[in-house]
């Protein structure tokens, strides 16, 4: 898209006080980057006449601004399509716009998690330090677990006994209320009372998607009284006076109800045949109503006959809990990203903190603003002071899919009233005629049923079309329902054998399109679950085809956390090693990992080294000596680490919490095949923003069910359950937590429509789906909502979909075979080591700057990294042994600072050049620097269609076991992987004394791109140090082996720490404390 259309045109020239409703594949991005574009235009041509006035209001413009969007990498993609926007005004007009560029690092995009840490780290909270971390879910668990625990013991009663024999639900419970900053609020403030009974109750009737039952107090049966002789007529015709003369409010009440339902115990709907369709459903909503009431009449008569209080009890208890939480929250440091906006809010409830930050904050943009919490609306909301026109809103109700992480539906709505202008993006670029035709009919009719899609939503979403502007697409594409007949053996189909059989039918149709579609064409099978993928994945390792998947691999089924498990247990259980060493060598054949040392003695040998290096660093050491290197580190070890920390190595207290985080998952992309871009598997959450030529939908007979909590704690205020004795059996809810469960189910079921909504729309050119002829099995799931459009509106489904027929699976295809743990297959990221060489000592994470050490002195290497003294410690203790400053005069001192700093600016000026397309900053003009920037430029350029240039990009890899991180300076890419080679660049200025250490740096970020398959390793790669102020360069091509061998020539010393390098000695820092 290079030019707006007419209503992308309106949207990008408002000016604030806007909604922007912007449907799939409108264009929102495009609106966003060129109503900044705008608004820095408007100020341009304003006051053209007064270049410094244009210079001074562009820069208040972009330091007052806020642009939010949803996760930090659509907040860098919409950082970088900003840029090359203002880029392209800069090849174009030049002149200001060269300064607009320039400042373009002053305007804030960002999250609303890194927004609320900004304003935390300027100072706005002062209870908050400016240093704090963000800590991991393991830590925070582990801090709610120790209040919960402090807590219990200061209690000693009743309650607080019963909490802590579920101790781990009402862990998890107080874990997600502390997940969610308004839910904390209004918990610190809540006590519940009867008086709200039958307000409660209404809630819990109007959450129930009822037709016809409201209508029953307004004379609905009148329609009927041909029908006054029949039993079922009575029966309603009773419920209706009850409709209008009792409203529940005691236990008087309800129980009018309950005999009502008593009395007319089997009474029957009229029959099919009858033709009364309107009563039959009728019938149904009153059974509803009866199930609903005698589901929860223990529960809602023994809170309303309570005259002992012992339900207030437990309702003080529950808020004194988490008052104790919350007064003694701060005795543990590190924050979480929902307490970056707890505390963000706590701070705007003082009036001087909310001016201060308005002053300086005075227009917010906000994307995908239909996932926003309640919290982050009353966090902009005060920030605009309720002026509406301080703010431009983008988002697409019919996408919002986050409740789970506290997205509010209700905020989105809400603001519509109080904007001054609402617009929306209706042409979809994206997607074909057919399917955006299909999507229009489908969810128009969808998004009006209730749950089971049948009934009504009384919180329906109201959807307008979107259209095909592309005239060429607008009768084109398919959306396909393929029909694979059910095998008449298969009596009791269940949610496994309809998964297996979805997953071999798609595999067929997945090889039709493979055959078709053009060459960089891809496919997505989009799910709402990940877990019925697993069947698609075995089917397609089966078939050879290549593809990338999303998967959740469970704890228990990492193999290195199994080793781990393992390991531990040993300590514990001495008896029993020889099971442990069986089992351990389970695993190691598993992963085809040659067993060529004696694992008896090597555990016993990690037992050993848990009294040196600690239980973490321990286990490093062990996973070495197997000869495994790790490059899911981040998920597996991460884990095992944050376990060792927060237990402070305790061994029966990991082996207790590693139990507990045993059904916990993470996300893993796993790769299978020569050409794995060509599929993807994932969930439906992750496409988000995504698009894909072909898109098939997955799981869709069984990801409608839904798994019914057990906490003892709810989430919202007086939500849990209790009981009125210790010999009670069984907990009784209040009347909140039955309230919790109602709104959950409502809320959720809506939420799957919108999320359905989204998968359909990824489809470019088609979707598709599987349909099995299945019946009565999938009430709520995806399958549910096609067959009841099939149903009811059967003419327009056969207008828009074609029907293509498949083979029916045998019975012996479809039996539900255990699928085994995913390191059966894949490795999951662990290999083995480059080499056997199994004396090397362990070390810590490192950078690569660090790891430079070891080639000056292995020694020094130990100092500082090992021990990790560094020269504020040697100072403190007069210990320093050489200065760089020492012997010289303050001005010489000056010089040496200004130096460093000069290095630093050029490298990053370097960088800003390089992605900038070769534009040399104008503070440069006049500089005695600029040549060689210029000089960089001409060793550069050039290149620019065969080669990519990557300047300044973090990269971790692993190095003979560890992980290794480090930031290169610049590398160039061949853009088609060819036999081209490769270069990786070090910039350097002054003195080229240390280049033994320059090239060893260089060496390592080569074995990091051929590690992490950047580049291949049947090519060389040219390592190139660039001497800046001699503009001169020095550079060698060597091949991956030769890269290997040198490092390894080095990295063998880290077996020799006790080894001195003398010829270091005269300019180490060390000297005084080496020997």
């Amino acid at each position: 898209m290079t030019s707006p259309n007419d209503e992308q045109m309106v949207a990008i020239k408002s000016k604030g006080g806007v909604l922007l409703q912007a449907g799939a594949g409108s264009g929102k991005t495009f609106v966003l980057v060129n109503h900044l574009i705008f608004l820095i235009e408007d100020i341009i041509e304003k006051d053209s006449s007064d270049q410094q006035l244009v210079f001074e209001k562009l820069k208040k413009l972009f330091q007052s601004m806020v642009l939010m969007t949803f996760t930090r990498k659509a907040a860098g993609e919409l950082s970088i399509r900003v840029s090359r926007e203002i880029e392209s005004k800069v090849k174009e007009h030049g002149g200001v716009w060269s300064e607009v560029q320039s400042m373009f690092s002053l305007i804030n995009i960002t999250t609303i998690h890194g927004f609320c840490s900004k304003l935390l780290r300027e100072g706005y909270a002062p209870a908050i330090r400016s240093d704090f971390e963000i800590i991991s879910e393991v830590a925070q668990k582990k801090r709610i677990e120790d209040l919960f625990l402090n807590w219990v013991k200061s209690r000693k009663d009743l309650l607080s006994e019963i909490f802590l024999s579920h101790d781990q639900q009402t862990i998890g419970a107080l874990y997600s209320i502390f997940q969610d900053p308004s839910l904390r609020i209004d918990w610190q403030g809540s006590q519940e009372s009867a008086q709200g009974f039958s307000d409660l109750m209404r809630q819990i009737f109007e959450l129930h998607d009822w037709k016809y039952l409201p209508q029953l107090k307004d004379g609905f049966l009148s329609n009927f009284s041909d029908q006054s002789d029949k039993k079922w007529f009575g029966y309603l015709d009773e419920l209706s006076s009850l409709l209008c003369s009792t409203q529940i409010k005691d236990w008087d009440s309800y129980q009018r109800y309950l005999d009502h339902f008593v009395k007319y115990k089997g009474v029957r709907a009229p029959t099919e045949k009858s033709g009364l369709i309107e009563v039959r459903e009728l019938m149904a909503e009153a059974k509803e109503l009866r199930e609903l009431l005698v589901k929860y009449a223990d529960d809602f008569g023994a809170y309303l006959s309570d005259d002992q209080g012992q339900f207030v009890g437990w309702n003080e208890g529950v808020v004194q809990l988490i008052k104790y939480i919350e007064t003694h929250y701060h005795e543990y440091q590190g924050l979480t990203y929902a307490d970056l906006e707890y505390f963000v809010l706590k701070a705007l409830e003082h009036d001087g903190v909310v001016d201060s930050i308005k002053e300086k904050y005075q227009y917010f943009i906000i994307d995908e603003y239909q996932d926003t919490s309640e919290a982050q609306y009353s966090i902009v909301h005060k920030l605009i002071g309720g002026d509406y026109d301080k703010a431009y809103f983008v988002g697409d109700v019919k996408q919002a899919i986050y409740g789970f992480r506290g997205g509010e539906l209700n905020v989105f709505l809400g603001t519509k009233k109080l904007v001054s202008s609402v617009l929306e993006l209706s042409n979809n670029y994206r997607s074909t005629g057919k399917v955006i035709n299909f999507n229009n009919n489908f969810f128009r009719y969808l998004f009006k049923l209730g749950a089971g899609f049948k009934g009504v939503d009384k919180f329906e979403i109201k959807i307008s079309d979107q259209i095909c502007p592309i005239e060429e697409r607008s009768d084109s594409g398919h959306v396909t329902s393929v029909i694979s007949p059910m095998d008449q053996g298969i009596k009791k189909p269940t949610a496994v054998i309809a998964n297996r059989l979805e997953a071999k039918a798609m595999v067929t149709k997945i090889e039709e399109i493979l055959e078709s579609k053009l060459p960089d064409e891809d496919i997505a099978i989009l799910y709402k679950n990940l877990a019925p993928s697993s069947y698609l994945i075995k089917f397609l390792i089966e078939k050879d085809i290549s593809f990338t998947a999303q998967i959740k691999i469970p704890s228990r089924e990492d193999p290195v956390i199994g080793i781990f498990y393992l390991l531990v247990s040993s300590l514990l259980d001495r008896e029993d090693d020889r099971l442990y060493f069986e089992v351990l060598t389970g695993y190691l054949k598993v992963l085809d990992t040659s067993i060529d040392l004696d694992l008896v003695k090597n555990i016993e040998q990690w037992g050993a080294d848990i009294q040196v290096l600690g239980l973490y660093h321990s286990f490093q050491k062990f996973i070495y000596k197997l000869g495994i290197s790790n490059s899911n580190f981040s998920n597996n070890l991460q884990l095992i680490k944050d376990l060792c920390l927060t237990t402070c190595s305790d061994i029966e207290n990991v082996w207790r919490k590693l139990k507990t985080h045993f059904d916990g998952k993470y996300s893993f992309e796993f790769e299978y095949g020569a050409r794995p871009e060509q599929i993807k598997i994932m969930t439906t959450h992750a496409s988000k923003g995504l698009e894909f030529d072909h898109v098939l939908l997955g799981g869709i007979y069984s990801n409608g069910r839904t798994v019914v909590s057990k906490d003892l704690l709810g989430s919202i205020p007086g939500s849990f359950k209790w009981k009125k004795s210790e010999s009670q059996k069984d907990f009784y809810m209040s009347p909140a937590y039955i309230l919790e469960r109602q709104i959950k189910r409502k809320k959720d079921f809506s939420e799957d429509k919108r999320l359905f909504y989204v998968a359909c729309t990824r489809a470019k050119d088609s979707l598709t789906w599987i349909d099995l002829s299945i019946n009565g099995m999938y009430q709520n799931s995806w399958i549910g909502g096609l067959r009841s459009f099939f149903d009811n509106e059967l003419a327009l489904y056969n207008q828009m979909v074609e029907v293509q027929k498949s083979g029916s699976e045998k019975v012996e295809d479809t039996q539900a075979k255990e699928i085994p743990p995913l390191f059966h297959i894949s490795r999951m990221g662990l290999c083995e080591k480059l080499t056997k060489d199994n004396d090397l000592v362990l070390t810590s994470d490192l950078s690569v700057t660090r790891l430079t050490t070891i080639v000056e002195c292995p020694r020094k290497f130990y100092l500082q990294n090992i021990c990790r003294i560094d020269q504020t410690d040697l100072e403190k203790f007069d210990l320093l042994g050489v200065n760089i400053g020492a012997g010289k005069t303050e001005g010489e001192e000056v010089v040496v600072k200004s130096s460093a700093e000069r290095g630093s600016q050029l490298h990053l000026d370097i960088s800003k050049m390089i992605k900038n397309r070769w534009v040399i900053p104008l503070t440069y003009e006049g500089s005695d620097d600029k040549p060689i920037l210029e000089w960089v430029k001409s060793e550069l350029t050039g290149g620019e269609a065969e080669f990519k240039y990557i300047s300044e990009k973090d990269l971790k890899f692993p190095v003979f076991g560890h992980m290794v991180s480090g930031t290169p300076d610049l590398v160039v890419l061949p853009k088609d992987k060819s036999d081209c080679n490769s270069q990786i660049w070090d910039f350097k200025t002054g003195r080229d004394s240390k280049e033994e250490v320059y090239l060893f740096q260089l060496y390592l970020y080569a074995l990091g791109h051929y590690e992490l398959n950047i580049i291949p390793k049947s090519s060389s790669t040219e390592l190139v140090i660039a001497y800046l102020d001699k503009r001169a360069k020095k550079s060698i091509c060597l091949s991956y082996e030769q890269i290997v061998e040198y490092i390894f020539g080095h990295w063998k010393k880290l077996a020799q720490l006790d080894q001195v390098n003398v010829s270091h000695c005269q300019s180490c820092i060390y000297q005084k404390i080496c020997t």
